[in-house]
């Protein structure tokens, strides 16, 4: 009885390992799930264009701390405050902002 229920299982993740292997692959043409549009990229930007960005969007004193991969590390200050600001180096978007004690 053991053994059967044991294969029973395994069959049971196998079919559903298959239907996430179907949902995922058809996942890229959907449209963001908030319904913006990013512009994709098949080269990250530069670090100092991510600081203009940044800088643009209110921030001051943007330092870069790591712009390798498609993550970019920034601090900034903004409104008295300081962050440290997470980059997609692709399309420009904040990912993470945290306020710096």
């Amino acid at each position: 009885m053991v053994r059967s229920y044991v294969t029973v299982l395994a069959a049971a993740l196998v079919a559903a390992s298959a239907t996430m292997e179907v949902a995922y692959s058809a996942s890229p043409s959907l449209p963001p799930a908030d319904g913006g549009h990013t512009v994709r990229r098949e080269r990250t930007m530069q670090c100092s264009e991510g600081q203009r960005l940044l800088q643009r969007q209110g921030f001051q004193r943007v330092q870069p701390l790591d712009c390798r991969g498609i993550h970019f590390l920034y601090t900034a200050q903004r409104g008295g405050e300081r962050y440290e600001i997470v980059l997609d180096g692709r399309d420009g978007r904040i990912v993470d902002l945290r306020r710096v004690r």
